[in-house]
């Protein structure tokens, strides 16, 4: 199954203080973001930048974030147990990285910043949303911010969270501007397999019988053969994405594109992702060792999710939820300055 970023990250609670009036105002420059429109074949691409250009800001390197999959807004707001708040599809915070680099968030057309949880796109993202049409508008972005005076290009960082780590994966083996790449929650193998595996494991864990998944297994087989029959189509949609954009990104592996990008690679991915199994995720080590390639730093986050969040049982028997985004970014751009310098999952633990 196509991974997604199910666990949206709280990051502002507004309503102890303010009306939903005041939450509904909020815009990029609320997080200190500038948005831009450029042109590129006969397309815009709108992004968002940590400074105002025509501030004459301070020269630093770019951080390029990448979000996974779904066309929803970056910022969302809603309530939660009665209590105003705005989820967030950033898995880096400008706040945590502005006074180093320039943040940039690249938005997918048709899909606004901020917007509704249900927010139903309009037909541009779906006729243009793919692996290549996506690395293509994060290539136009880096192409055009590589000319500012205020941007030093010779360190470009780019970090992508779940499917969004599929297209850091393809910019950095496209884009020899690209200095660094970081990859979370990402599998290695195509997502084909990623399925299979995830549907075996409930297997293993009793969740489905023996009879249960071998069903499963061979509906999903039978939908990627669909996919693949027909892999530019825009009217076939499964699980709310279009063909064209699910063999894209089926059709390629994280691994395949990581082996081509001769830069330093950094992969991150929680033992219990629900969403991409560790086991594929081990296909990228796996298959740099092999190949005797020796640029990747591969990190197993223990008990991790997703969203890069853990749950311990402490001794009284109490549970905690840990919250590794903000550790696990830190380290690694600790990585980016020096490899032999940032610190391993273990000491994430002692850290709590």
């Amino acid at each position: 199954m196509h991974y997604r970023t199910q666990s949206l990250l709280l990051l502002t609670t507004l309503g102890l203080t303010l009306s939903p009036l005041v939450v509904a105002q909020t815009t990029p420059s609320d997080l200190g973001l500038t948005e831009i429109k450029i042109q590129h074949g006969g397309h815009t691409v709108t992004f968002e930048v940590s400074v105002d250009p025509a501030l004459n800001p301070t020269r630093k390197p770019l951080l390029i974030f990448i979000q996974g999959s779904s066309p929803r807004p970056i910022l969302q707001p809603g309530t939660q147990d009665g209590v105003v708040v705005i989820k967030s599809l950033l898995m880096v915070q400008p706040a945590w990285v502005r006074d180093r680099y320039h943040f940039v968030v690249v938005l997918k057309r048709g899909v606004p910043f901020y917007g509704p949880q249900d927010y139903i796109p309009n037909e541009e993202y779906y006729n243009w949303s793919s692996l290549s049409n996506l690395t293509e508008d994060v290539n136009a972005v880096i192409a055009e911010l590589s000319t500012k005076t205020w941007v030093d290009s010779s360190r470009i960082v780019v970090i992508g969270h779940s499917a969004g780590a599929d297209v850091a994966a393809k910019v950095a083996a496209t884009n020899s501007k690209v200095t660094h790449v970081v990859c979370l929650g990402a599998g290695g193998a195509s997502q084909i397999y990623d399925s299979i595996v995830g549907i075996r494991k409930k297997v293993l864990t009793g969740d489905l019988t023996t009879s249960q998944g071998e069903d499963l297994i061979q509906k999903e087989y039978a939908t990627f053969r669909e996919i693949f029959a027909d892999p530019d189509s825009t009217s076939k949609k499964w699980q709310g994405e279009t063909y064209k954009e699910w063999h894209s990104f089926l059709a390629e592996s994280t691994t395949e594109n990581l082996l081509k990008a001769h830069v330093p690679v950094f992969v991150a991915v929680g033992t219990k992702d629900r969403q991409v199994p560790i086991e594929s995720a081990d296909i990228s080590a796996v298959e740099f060792l092999r190949r005797g390639k020796s640029n990747l730093t591969f990190v197993d986050l223990p008990d991790a999710g997703h969203s890069m969040m853990a749950w311990q049982t402490e001794p009284n028997g109490k549970g905690r939820l840990i919250d590794f985004q903000e550790r696990i970014v830190r380290e690694a751009l600790r990585w980016v300055d020096d490899p032999t310098k940032w610190h391993s999952p273990s000491d994430f633990y002692r850290a709590y």
